[in-house]
Order: structure tokens, then C-alpha cells, then sequence
């Protein structure tokens, strides 16, 4: 018998109860649902016109700097950090990034997953992003056996809820700047926390809670981008003037 799947949908955005996971009352927890999951899958609907004007987001992280995973926008890139290294240490060496530019997908609502497999010694993490028409994919192989993406440092969704994963590795060249993300305006109700409107989740966390084969539909997670309610206030005025010109 299948279990099914968690729902993380944030604040006042509706949910179906899970049999594993509690949804996220806030969009952080002080638990750890995917530590020592070496099979775990998130999908998330998030509208990217709705945070154009200010790109770098957090949309998920668990465990911290130290043992952790992150996966932020920052810019046109949709970034994954995978931490194994100490807290409060920079540590380049054992730790692993990958990237996806999803400036092709600008203005829409898109679909991400994130599915990480660490059940062998050929683990593989990989990262894709679609808007319903183009897919974009990464994978990730770490050159190491990684026992596990995440450690005790609690779980956010579209917040930082504790250290964030590669926070002590943004001054290394060439790794992507986390850093910017451990302030006060991404923890839990911050400005830049990711609302309701936004950002919508599910997370599976294991063998028996088993992802859909595709992305979820982008129009699936009931986001609108910002851009869209703009332009319908546009189309209403061009309405309203061409009625006044035929009066």
C-alpha cells in the first residue's frame, strides 16, 4: 500500500493531510524530514513574474552549514548546494553545487523538482524546472559517496529556518553567494519570505511515497504571476476607452 505524499503548502494556501510529514503550519520546522532519507523527491510550483522584482529567494532547505541541502534562486539561476562539510567552516572541498539558468522561463509559473538519490554509491541529484512547454534539467554527481543531503538543523520552505547550507562558502570562487540569505528578511514572516501566492509544495520521502513519472503541470499549484494580473488591468482600460470613444 502506497502512503501518500506530503503537501508543504504555506500559510493560508489549502492542503491535503499526509500520512508521513505534517504540512508546514509557517514555512519552517524544527524537524528534519529528509534526514537520513537517502530517496527524496520535492516538487514545487513557484510563480516566478510574482518575485521579479527582487530575484534571490530561498525556496527549500534542511539541515544547515554543515551536513545540509539549499535550493535558492539567485538571479536567473536556480541553484543547489549540497553542504558535507563542518559548521561555521568553509569547506569547498567536500561539498557540491549545481545550477540551472531558468532565465528562458521568465514571467511564468514553472514547476521544479528536486530528486535526490543517495541510495547507492553512484548517487545522483538532479534538478529540473519547466514551464509547461520547456524543460530544463541538471544532474548532479558528487565524486563522493554521500550518506545523506541534510542533517539536524531544521527545514524551511520559501524561509530560512536555521543555518542555510553553503552560508561559510560564498567567498570561495566560483561557489554561489548563500550568504545573502542568512538575514532576518528570509526567516520565517520576513520581507522576502515566499508567501502563499508564490510558492506551493509537495515533498516525498521515500520508496513508498513515489512521485509522479513528469513535473508536475505548471497551472497544477493554482499560482499567477504577478505579470499576468497587469496585464488584465491593461486589457480592462483598452476595453474601458474603446467603449468611451464608441459613446
Amino acid at each position: 500500500m502506497k502512503l501518500a505524499p506530503s503537501f508543504l503548502f504555506l500559510l493560508n494556501t489549502s492542503f491535503v493531510s499526509a500520512a508521513v510529514i505534517s504540512p508546514l503550519a509557517t514555512g519552517s520546522r524544527t524537524d528534519d524530514p529528509v534526514t537520513g532519507s537517502t530517496d527524496w523527491t520535492l516538487d514545487a510550483g513557484l510563480a516566478l513574474g510574482a518575485i521579479a522584482a527582487n530575484p534571490n529567494r530561498v525556496i527549500f532547505e534542511a539541515g544547515g552549514d554543515g551536513t545540509g541541502s539549499s535550493l535558492a534562486l539567485i538571479g536567473n539561476d536556480l541553484v543547489y548546494y549540497l553542504d558535507q562539510g563542518d559548521y561555521l567552516v568553509s569547506s569547498p572541498g567536500p561539498d557540491f553545487y549545481t545550477s540551472l539558468d531558468i532565465s528562458s522561463l521568465s514571467g511564468s509559473v514553472i514547476s521544479i523538482r528536486l530528486d535526490v538519490d543517495l541510495a547507492t554509491a553512484n548517487d545522483a541529484i538532479t534538478l529540473s524546472a519547466t514551464d509547461g512547454i520547456t524543460l530544463l534539467s541538471t544532474i548532479l554527481n558528487p565524486t563522493s559517496d554521500i550518506s545523506n543531503a541534510a542533517g539536524g538543523n531544521d527545514t524551511g520552505f520559501g524561509v530560512v529556518a536555521a543555518d542555510l547550507a553553503g552560508l561559510d562558502e560564498a567567498a570561495e570562487p566560483g561557489f554561489p553567494d548563500l550568504a545573502q540569505f542568512q538575514n532576518a528578511t528570509y526567516f520565517t514572516n520576513g520581507a522576502n519570505a515566499l508567501g502563499p501566492d508564490a510558492l506551493a509544495g509537495i515533498l516525498y520521502t521515500s520508496a513508498a511515497d513515489i512521485p509522479p513519472a513528469s513535473l508536475p503541470d505548471p497551472s497544477s499549484w493554482g499560482l499567477i504571476p504577478e505579470p499576468h494580473s497587469g496585464l488584465l488591468a491593461s486589457l480592462a482600460l483598452i476595453m474601458a476607452m474603446s467603449h468611451r470613444r464608441r459613446n
